[in-house]
């Protein structure tokens, strides 16, 4: 059985819980979840730690003031940005509806990310986000619309956060979608709690 890092960290922790973790190219990692102070230093539901589990507190003083409800989902985009998922309605000081891009070097919000802020974000909560290799992101949740265009629980975005259109065949389930993965051909595997009305597909489905 692997044994704890007793030197990782070296503070006390979250105060409440972590749901999503992503590592950066440099090794800092990056949590979410459901907390108000990370290490006793007000951090709300996002923060960055170096790779020794201490609080970088380079990362956005700013951020603190974080998403204003939990977040769900954290991945690493192919430009080394940070996106967010989550049930939250702003990031920042920056009005986000559960979606948000983060730069990876300051954690300030990327106000280009999705396009115009009047039709942004989802409808409901995002649980899971994957990066594919060519840069495009899936995300999936509990929603019926992404920036303002009928998608159900998961939906395919542009590199910039932009959505693609048309939808793709796949991009409507019955159900919550509550995890994502990658394959090494690109395809991206979805897992959850629902059925599809284009493939037999129940709980576990794979899109191209």
């Amino acid at each position: 059985m692997p044994a704890a890092d007793s030197a990782f960290g070296n503070g006390e922790g979250v105060n409440g819980e972590v749901f999503a973790m992503a590592v950066q190219a440099d090794g800092k990692i990056v949590i979410a979840g459901q907390f108000t102070a990370v290490n006793g230093v007000p951090r709300q539901n996002v923060a960055r730690l170096n790779p020794d589990g201490s609080l970088d507190t380079s990362w956005s003083s700013q951020y603190a003031f974080g998403a204003n409800g939990p977040v769900y989902a954290v991945a690493v985009d192919s430009q080394g940005g940070v996106v967010v998922g989550g049930s939250f309605q702003s990031a920042g000081d920056a009005p986000r509806s559960n979606l948000a891009r983060l730069d990876g070097t300051s954690g300030q919000v990327d106000p280009a990310f999705g396009g115009p802020s009047e039709n942004f974000g989802t409808n409901g909560t995002v649980r899971a986000i994957a990066v594919r290799p060519d840069g495009r992101l899936v995300i999936g949740g509990e929603f019926t619309s992404v920036h303002a265009r009928a998608r159900r629980n998961i939906a395919l975005l542009q590199a910039d956060g932009t959505l693609v259109e048309p939808a793709g065949a796949a991009e409507s389930v019955n159900g919550t979608v509550r995890a994502l993965g990658v394959l090494d051909d690109g395809r991206v595997v979805a897992a959850g709690a629902f059925s599809s009305p284009k493939q037999p597909a129940h709980g576990l489905m794979v899109l191209d």
